[in-house]
């Protein structure tokens, strides 16, 4: 499996093509994240589309909640 990071949407932009995603927060990969990522690959591959997953960085309630930020699994 390859996979390219993207930094920003304007970068994400440059390389746009069909895809399917899922999105979420993947600071552990459980099996509940792999089940997803399972359906996207599957889902891209149907449809010949590339598979996406997108992610934030930082974690969105470090933002939302600076005074109690998520304790991260990985």
């Amino acid at each position: 499996m390859s996979f390219q990071v993207f930094h920003s949407l304007d970068e994400v932009r440059a390389h746009a093509a069909p895809a399917a995603i899922t999105i979420g927060n993947f600071d552990g990969v459980h099996r509940g994240h792999q089940l997803l990522f399972a359906r996207v690959e599957a889902a891209a591959r149907t449809h010949h589309w590339v598979s996406t997953a997108l992610t934030f960085a930082p974690h969105p309630a470090r933002i939302l909640k600076p005074d109690r930020p998520p304790r991260l699994l990985s």
